[in-house]
C-alpha cells in the first residue's frame, strides 16, 4: 500500500521568523537550501494538492517576499534522486536573481509560460520553456515582450526566441552548444 493524499483546499502561512526557527532545528539541511528557504521571507501558499510522498500535483498560489506566482503542475522525485517538474507558471514579477543567488546578474521576471524539466542535485538535465515573458532583468537592463519556445539538455539549447523590446527587436531560431572553447551556435 502506498500513502496517498488529496487536499482539495489548504492555506499555509509562515513569517520569515517562523521559517528561520524551523530551518535552525534541521541540522541535515544544506546551507544553500537554508539560504533559499530564508530568502523567501514571509510565505503564503494556498491551493490544492494531491499525490504521494514522491509525486505531487499542485494548483494554487505562492506568495513570498520575493514575489508571487500562480502555479499548476506536478513535481516528482524518483529512486535515483532525479526531480522533475511539469506545469504552468504565471507571475507579475518574481525576484529570480535573489532566489538563485545571482542578484547582480538577474533581477525580476514576469512570465506566463509552460515549463518542464528534470534536475539531479544542482544540475539541470533537461528543461523546456514555452510562453510569454513580459520582462526579465538581466545585467542591470530590463528586456520586455519576449516569446520563448526553448528546449535545453545539459549545455545544449534549441528553439525560438523573439524579443520585441522598446530598445530593439530580435527574432532567432536555432541551436547552441555552450561548451567553452567548443561552443557552437547555429
Amino acid at each position: 500500500a502506498r500513502l496517498t493524499y488529496d487536499v482539495p483546499r489548504f492555506e499555509l502561512k509562515a513569517t520569515a521568523g517562523d521559517i528561520s526557527m524551523i530551518t535552525s532545528i534541521l541540522p541535515s539541511l544544506k546551507p544553500e537550501i537554508k539560504r533559499v528557504i530564508s530568502d523567501f521571507g514571509n510565505v503564503n501558499i494556498s491551493g490544492s494538492a494531491k499525490g504521494t510522498l514522491t509525486h505531487v500535483n499542485f494548483n494554487g498560489r505562492l506568495a513570498t517576499s520575493l514575489g508571487s506566482a500562480r502555479l499548476a503542475g506536478s513535481f516528482a522525485k524518483n529512486a535515483r534522486g532525479v526531480m522533475s517538474f511539469d506545469g504552468h507558471v504565471e507571475t507579475g514579477g518574481f525576484q529570480i536573481g535573489k532566489l538563485l543567488n545571482q542578484p547582480g546578474k538577474l533581477g525580476s521576471v514576469a512570465m506566463n509560460a509552460n515549463v518542464a524539466g528534470t534536475v539531479r542535485g544542482k544540475k539541470m538535465l533537461e528543461g523546456k520553456v514555452n510562453g510569454d515573458i513580459a520582462h526579465v532583468d538581466y545585467n542591470g537592463s530590463r528586456f520586455q515582450n519576449i516569446k520563448a519556445n526553448v528546449v535545453a539538455s545539459g549545455n545544449s539549447y534549441r528553439g525560438k526566441l523573439a524579443v520585441n523590446d522598446p530598445n530593439g527587436m530580435l527574432d532567432v531560431e536555432g541551436t547552441a552548444l555552450l561548451a567553452g572553447l567548443n561552443t557552437k551556435i547555429d
